[in-house]
């Protein structure tokens, strides 16, 4: 099968190369180079238009909404009738619709299917996905899917993939900015923060925001596998998308808002500075 891939960055890359082991694979990356760092195994272009046109499923996995209206926009009325397009990205759920419906209007069939899982799901094939758009469609993609998730669901029609990912986010900011502050009093409180880490993870407040980043909130170490800025667009979504009062998700997404201002190139785990 012809797979045309859009976004080769610490998630897109690593599923592009599962790709490619069993299908023959035309990526496009921004910086070229993140792409040439794939080697042989996928064909590496310089254009969205090579990446895209007479493929015959592709996947995007880019950073914003706006970057997959971009995307997706000018190229679906140039598209041959009957491809396939698998949106990875969290994005709007409002947009996933637009671009849905845009695509039925020149016979293209389009999916939001954000993942979960970060870049270790990625390398390793266990992500979680959430399908939103035709039923008989996602079971066509559902094999490519298993190359590299562990977790496959469909939700329903168009847009209910991202809603689902957007609970999804809802639920890790809470975890999140939970454990930071727990470290913060274990801190105060002069205990051994790795044998608080221990008990978080090991107990009924385990998580994977506690596996994940814990360590890296002791350490001080901000390298980023979930970017703040990232996050922060998620949240934003989260919101905008909400006609519910949130208040817990509300005061985290001001958070980082403040943390996007000096620190968006951070992991997610610098959230803990906020308390320092």
């Amino acid at each position: 099968m012809n797979i045309g891939f859009i976004g080769t960055g610490v998630m897109g890359g690593p599923i592009a190369l599962h790709l490619s082991q069993m299908h023959r694979v035309t990526v496009y990356n921004r910086s070229t180079m993140k792409a040439l760092r794939l080697g042989n195994g996928v064909k590496v272009v310089k254009t969205i238009a090579a990446a895209m046109i007479d493929q015959d499923i592709v996947f995007t996995m880019v950073g914003t909404p706006d970057d997959v209206r971009q995307i997706y926009r000018p190229f679906i009325p140039k598209l041959k009738p009957g491809t396939i397009c698998v949106d990875l990205t969290t994005s709007s759920p409002t947009l996933a619709i637009e671009l849905y419906r845009l695509g039925k209007q020149y016979g293209i069939h389009i999916l939001d299917a954000p993942v979960t899982g970060g870049e270790k799901g990625a390398k390793e094939k266990t992500l979680t996905i959430m399908v939103g758009g035709d039923e008989v469609i996602f079971h066509k993609v559902k094999p490519l899917f298993e190359i590299f998730s562990k977790s496959i669901l469909y939700l329903g029609e168009s847009g209910q993939g991202q809603h689902a990912k957007m609970a999804n986010q809802i639920a890790i900011s809470g975890a999140l900015v939970s454990l930071a502050e727990a470290l913060t009093y274990a801190k105060n409180k002069n205990l051994n923060l790795d044998q608080v880490l221990k008990i978080i993870s090991s107990g009924a407040a385990a998580s994977y925001s506690a596996t994940a980043y814990g360590q890296k909130m002791i350490d001080g170490n901000d390298q980023a596998t979930f970017y703040v800025k990232h996050y922060l667009k998620d949240l934003t979504i989260a919101l905008e998308e909400s006609d519910l009062n949130l208040p817990i998700l509300k005061t985290i997404k001001d958070l980082f808002t403040s943390l996007n201002q000096t620190d968006p190139q951070s992991g997610v785990q610098s959230i803990i500075k906020k308390y320092r």
